[in-house]
């Protein structure tokens, strides 16, 4: 597992140096995906040289889970709470009400999952409301061992939102101080067009739950 990583980082390394522009911040953006896509390299490998007994899946997820909460607990320590004094009050009206909007498109999609909608929802609101680490923080309360296709998806996620939101999003932002500039009808384009390719990829149903 740490040689793993110890790929990914490298991955990281390079794509930073030969990449530039926006896409340079991408290499250590997407070190959930590179990290991700070279263990599923290295278990088939194993797989293919007959070694994969040398795995223990239940050492591997307590592993896992540890890295998890050490990650979560290291993003809570590195917040400056000084900081956020002048701003308190709108900040803390902001995330609430961000919060419960963010649950209710969570909670309305996953209903309409095919399968594992519940694993889904709250894997998608840890997405959400931070990082790829808070869905898996989330989605261990009802998949501890990590047995259902969630975790994985999480990561596939990044590139589908890589390409469709976080690139647009990201390179608008720039222009966001300019009042002429339509950012809001950006995001409100997004908005509708996001749930319409969901409905034509018929991943809306009747409520599961």
């Amino acid at each position: 597992m740490a040689g793993t990583y110890a790929l990914a980082y490298l991955v990281g390394v390079v794509w930073t140096l030969y990449m530039s522009g926006i896409m340079k911040d991408f290499g250590f953006g997407m070190m959930f995906f590179w990290g991700m896509l070279i263990a599923m390299g290295i278990r088939k490998i194993m797989v293919w040289t007959g070694c994969i007994h040398l795995l223990d899946d239940a050492t591997c997820h307590r592993l896992t889970n540890m890295l998890v909460d050490f990650m979560i607990c290291s993003v809570f320590m590195g917040i400056s709470l000084k900081s956020l004094e002048d701003i308190f009050l709108p900040f803390s009206l902001a995330v609430v009400l961000a919060s419960v909007l963010t649950l209710g498109l969570c909670l309305w999609f996953g209903r309409r999952c095919p399968e594992y909608g519940f694993e889904r929802c709250l894997a998608l609101f840890g997405y959400c409301t931070g990082t790829a680490a808070s869905g898996l923080l989330l989605l261990r309360i009802v998949d501890p061992d990590f047995r259902t296709p969630v975790a994985v998806e999480i990561g596939v996620m990044n590139v589908c939102l890589l390409f469709i939101f976080d690139t647009t999003i990201t390179l608008a932002m720039p222009n966001a101080p300019n009042a002429s500039f339509p950012l809001l009808w950006i995001f409100l384009g997004l908005a509708v067009v996001l749930p319409v390719i969901v409905y034509f990829l018929k991943m809306i149903r009747k409520p599961a739950f």
